[in-house]
């Protein structure tokens, strides 16, 4: 997957953030209908049209800069927040793997 979308093309940070993002929603559509799919948490193409109306253009294609600043204003290094108190040091993070992965991205522009 990685060489037919092009990662050897990526050679800064924006296109990094959407190269991850182009190629969760192709796993996720890839995946929806699949046994182990969560009925609580389905597979769709993210941002879905209620979250990020103007993410899309009129045909359903994707606004990409439009895409890439929502993505900036989710997960970018201004939305990052301490979970972490002196009693929960120990505790699990709240984050998941994937939230992780994207901020990792984000907080490097």
């Amino acid at each position: 997957m990685s060489l037919r979308n092009r990662i050897l093309d990526v050679k800064d940070n924006n296109k990094a953030v959407l190269w991850l993002w182009i190629s969760h929603n192709e796993v996720n559509l890839r995946l929806t209908g699949d046994v182990t799919e969560d009925p609580k948490h389905p597979k769709i193409q993210f941002p879905s049209v209620t979250e990020c109306p103007e993410c899309r253009q009129d045909r359903g294609a994707w606004n990409l800069p439009v895409v890439y600043d929502y993505l900036q204003r989710i997960y970018g290094a201004n939305n990052i927040k301490d979970f972490t108190t002196e009693s929960a040091a120990g505790s699990p993070s709240p984050l998941s793997n994937l939230h992780i992965g994207m901020l990792s991205f984000l907080y490097m522009k």
